[in-house]
C-alpha cells in the first residue's frame, strides 16, 4: 500500500511554509526539482541498492544518527535498518523543500526514490523544519522534535528500511525521515538501471519473514508481461533471469508475494519491489519527463469511478478486449472495504472476497483486488499502470466486471489529505 506521511514541526505552520514560496515559477511546485536540488540528485550513482561507499555524500552526521536511533522503540530498532538509498531520498526531499518551500507530491517522491536507487517507491514520509536566525536555537529545537520525527517508524510491525537527514539552507533548518518495507532483499548490490536492447537482467532475491513464495512480473515485448513463479524448492534465495525487450524504452520490474489459497478462494499478493529499467535509452535527469500527467480530480465518486474505468478500458481496447462493466454490487463491496482501509493502516487483502462476492450474487472463479492511496487520481492511475501485475489484471481476457470504492483519509498528524481506494476485477 502506498503511504506518505507529512508532518510539520511544532514551531511553524503550513501557512508559513507556503508563504515562503516567493515569486512564481514556471515549473509545477511539488512535482519538479529546482536546479540546486538536481545537483544533489546527480551525486547518486546510476544503480539500484548501491553500496555505502558510493553514497557517502548522503550519510547523516554520526551525532544526529545516534540521537535519532535513541528515539526509536525497541521493536523499531530490531526491525529497522538504515538504507543508504533512503538517506539519499531524505536528503533530496529536504533540499527540494528548502529550495521551493513546497511539499513534494507522492509522484515526485516515487521518482526521487528510484533515482536514489531504492527499489521500493512507496515511502512513509515525515519532516520537521524551523526558520530562525540562531543556528544553535534551530538545532536545539530539532533535537527536541526527534521523537516526533521517528514516530511513524515506531508503528512498523514488519522489517523496514529507513533513511534520515538533517540539512540547512540559510535560516531554514530541516530534518527528514523516510521509510519503506523490507520484506525481500536483492542479494547483489549495485543493480544496473540501464541496459542494452535484448540484454538479460538477473535478480537474486531472498524473501524475509513471511514474504514467500514470490512472484516476479517483468515487462516483455509488445506489451506482454512475463510472469515467473518462485519454485517451492528455491530456498533461501531465488534467482530470476529475464530477457529485456529489443525495442528501446522504459520497462518495469515488479516482485510481489504470490497469491495463496484461502477458505473462500484466493488472496492476491502484495507488491514488494517495483522499479523501472531503461533499455537503449538514457534515464531522464529530471522528473518532469515522468511526473507530468497531472490532472485535477474529477468531481464526485461516480465521476472518479467512470474516469478510472475509462482509462482501464483504453488499455483493454489496445489489447483487443471489450470494455469493463461497472457492477454496482461489486462497487458496494469495494466501497465498504475502502472505508475500512481509510481507518486502518496497512489493511491486508480480503481473504474472504470470493465469499462476499457470492453473497451478493457474483459467482466467479477468477478475481483481482487492488488497494491503494492517492492525492490525485491521475497520479494513482500512472502508478498503477507502472505495475506489470496490474496491467496484466486489467487486460485479463476472462475479466469482465469492475468495481471501485473511495474514502477520504488523513495522515496520523492530520496534514496529508489522501484517499483510500479499493478495486475489484472479476469474471
Amino acid at each position: 500500500m502506498s503511504q506518505g506521511i507529512f508532518a510539520l514541526g511544532r514551531w511553524t505552520s503550513l501557512l508559513v511554509l507556503l508563504a515562503l514560496t516567493g515569486c512564481a515559477k514556471s515549473r509545477v511546485l511539488g512535482r519538479s526539482l529546482g536546479y540546486r536540488t538536481l545537483d544533489v540528485v546527480r551525486e547518486a550513482p546510476d544503480l539500484y541498492e548501491p553500496d555505502a561507499a558510493a553514497m557517502q555524500a548522503f550519510a547523516p552526521d554520526e551525532e544526529f544518527r545516534r540521537a535519532f536511533v535513541s528515539t526509536l522503540s525497541k521493536s523499531a530498532r530490531s526491525l529497522g535498518r538504515e538504507s543508504v538509498a533512503l538517506n539519499c531520498v531524505a536528503s533530496v526531499l529536504a533540499e527540494a523543500m528548502m529550495e521551493d518551500r513546497f511539499r513534494p507530491s507522492v509522484a515526485l517522491r516515487r521518482w526521487v526514490a528510484w533515482r536514489c536507487g531504492s527499489t521500493t517507491p512507496n515511502l512513509g514520509f515525515r519532516f520537521q523544519y524551523n526558520v530562525c536566525r540562531s543556528s544553535w536555537d534551530c538545532e536545539r529545537a530539532l533535537d527536541d522534535g526527534l521523537e516526533g520525527l521517528s514516530q511513524s517508524l515506531n508503528h512498523h510491525h514488519l522489517s523496514f528500511n529507513y533513511g534520515i537527514t538533517r540539512r540547512r539552507r540559510g535560516q531554514i533548518h530541516m530534518q527528514v525521515a523516510v521509510s519503506a518495507g523490507r520484506e525481500v532483499l536483492l542479494r547483489e548490490s549495485g543493480l544496473k538501471r540501464r541496459y542494452l536492447p535484448g540484454e538479460e537482467i538477473k535478480l537474486a532475491l531472498r524473501p524475509l519473514g513471511g514474504a514467500t513464495p514470490l512472484k516476479a512480473f517483468m515487462d516483455g515485448g509488445s506489451g506482454q508481461v512475463n510472469v515467473y513463479d518462485m519454485p517451492e524448492t528455491s530456498s533461501p534465495d531465488w534467482v530470476v533471469r529475464h530477457r529485456l525487450p529489443s525495442k528501446p524504452g522504459r520497462y518495469f520490474v515488479e516482485v510481489s508475494t504470490a497469491s495463496r489459497a484461502t477458505e473462500g478462494g484466493r488472496a492476491w499478493g502484495r507488491e514488494l519491489l517495483l522499479f523501472p529499467v531503461y533499455v537503449g535509452i538514457d534515464e531522464p535527469e529530471s522528473p518532469e519527463v515522468t511526473v507530468s500527467g497531472f490532472a485535477a480530480n474529477p468531481s464526485g465518486d461516480v465521476a472518479w469511478s467512470q474516469w478510472l474505468k475509462a482509462r482501464y478500458d483504453e488499455e483493454r481496447v489496445r489489447a483487443g478486449l471489450p470494455p469493463l462493466t461497472l457492477d454496482e454490487k461489486i462497487v458496494g463491496l469495494a466501497s465498504a472495504r475502502a472505508l475500512l482501509s481509510a481507518e486502518t493502516d496497512d489493511l491486508p487483502m480480503d481473504d474472504a472476497l470470493s465469499l462476499k462476492l457470492a453473497r451478493v450474487g457474483v459467482q466467479t472463479r477468477r478475481w483481482w483486488q487492488l488497494h491503494g492511496e492517492f492525492e490525485f487520481l491521475s497520479d494513482y492511475l500512472a502508478s498503477r499502470l507502472d505495475q506489470p501485475s496490474v496491467r496484466r489484471a486489467i487486460t485479463d481476457g476472462e475479466v469482465r466486471r469492475y468495481g471501485v470504492g473511495f474514502a477520504p483519509r488523513t495522515s496520523p498528524d492530520g496534514q496529508d489529505s489522501m484517499f483510500s481506494v479499493v478495486e475489484y476485477l472479476t469474471q
